[in-house]
């Protein structure tokens, strides 16, 4: 993932002299070393940023240009080395999978992801069939912004095929659909751009045959949360039952506000897009001021405290449930949202018209929607 540095050339002389029976101590050596590097990156963000790391170990971060570079970079000559040293035996996975993890793809934040497609490639060629393959590799669609959707699918693909093991087997399989249903994290900060109606087709496919083939696992849990999202959770669905309470622990249900258009927002104090989006839904509200439009926020703060401050610091009079935990709170799990802020537009009759992360491609889509609701209030 990243910017990196120094030093390079000598790191890669030594670690291609290293003898076999060293390099399991050689790795362990350098994740404690990488460990400590990483200490000092947040260190440096936090500083940057202020000091506005928030006690939670997420640091606000508005213009990832100005971030300090990520030590990966520094570190993945030295994991490569060590990879290729390992290549073919079983203990080879940790370090590719590293650098299939550690590399993601943001502009202008990773100068070269050679090496992430490198390792991905090897892991398909000598490791599709071992125990441990798929043990580093979480967060995929964040890894398929390093080396795309069809490389990271392909992968999978074959361990599907030649691992021997049935979970693992199913743990590939609903890999590729979670690939093919959720769009990657760029994309959705772009707007989306691709028609996915193939790829969802293809993930609910998949997913329903998980589900039957391994009812009553913790694998078709996993596929069942997923196909709640496609059979739940898309345009033109209406929208789940939704409720929660706010800080002062007074109950709000979404199907309180049937006959308006709604506004959900997810959002969080340590999530510096979110708080630069106030301002704007403030004026959404005050532009809307006596029509059938309210503005429902769905707060991921680690702490009540932190929202209550913010609704008065920010000025914020719209309902606003405190949902806790990012990905662990009700809403937020129930409705799959996993990236923040995330927007919601909801018509007057309950039906989901829109969802993704810009709150400016939804505002000529608002106006559209209140003339409906007065009209059919008449």
């Amino acid at each position: 993932m990243l910017k990196f540095g120094c030093h390079l050339l000598s790191y890669t002389l030594l670690f291609s002299h290293i003898p076999l029976a060293q390099a399991d101590a050689q790795w362990d050596a350098l994740t404690v070393e990488y460990a400590h590097a990483m200490t000092r990156w947040h260190e440096a963000l936090s500083k940057a940023q202020g000091g506005s790391q928030n006690g939670s170990g997420i640091i606000k971060i508005s213009n990832m240009t100005t971030m300090p570079p990520h030590p990966s970079e520094k570190f993945r000559p030295r994991v490569r080395a060590i990879a290729e040293k390992l290549d073919g035996k079983p203990e080879a996975v940790v370090s590719l999978s590293w650098l299939v993890r550690e590399n993601f793809g943001f502009p202008g934040m990773s100068s070269d992801n050679n090496d992430s497609k490198w390792a991905l490639a090897t892991l398909a060629e000598n490791h599709a069939a071992s125990a441990n393959v798929l043990s580093e590799m979480d967060m995929l669609p964040m890894i398929a912004m390093s080396v795309g959707e069809g490389p990271l699918i392909s992968f999978l693909e074959t361990v599907a095929k030649e691992n021997p093991d049935r979970q693992i087997q199913a743990k590939a399989q609903l890999g590729i659909a979670t690939i093919l249903y959720e769009e990657s994290p760029m994309m959705r900060m772009m707007g989306g751009g691709q028609d996915r109606t193939a790829q969802k087709k293809r993930a609910e496919t998949m997913l329903r045959v998980l589900v039957k083939d391994f009812a009553g696992s913790e694998m078709a849990e996993k596929a069942n949360e997923l196909l709640y999202a496609i059979d739940h959770l898309q345009v033109g669905m209406t929208a789940p039952k939704t409720m929660g309470v706010d800080v002062d622990g007074k109950e709000i249900k979404l199907s309180d506000y049937r006959g308006k258009v709604v506004l959900m927002v997810y959002w969080a104090t340590w999530c510096a897009p979110c708080m630069q989006a106030i301002p704007h839904e403030r004026e959404l509200m005050e532009k809307y001021e006596g029509k059938p439009f309210t503005i429902l926020g769905i707060n991921v703060d680690f702490e009540r405290n932190k929202l209550k401050r913010a609704l008065k610091k920010h000025k914020i009079t719209w309902p606003t449930i405190y949902d806790g935990i990012p990905g662990m709170g009700p809403i937020t799990s129930t409705w799959k949202v996993n990236s923040f802020p995330t927007f919601v537009l909801i018509d007057h009759n309950g039906i989901i018209q829109q969802m993704g992360p810009l709150l400016m491609m939804m505002e000529r889509k608002i106006d559209e929607m209140l003339n409906e609701a007065i009209k059919d209030a008449r």
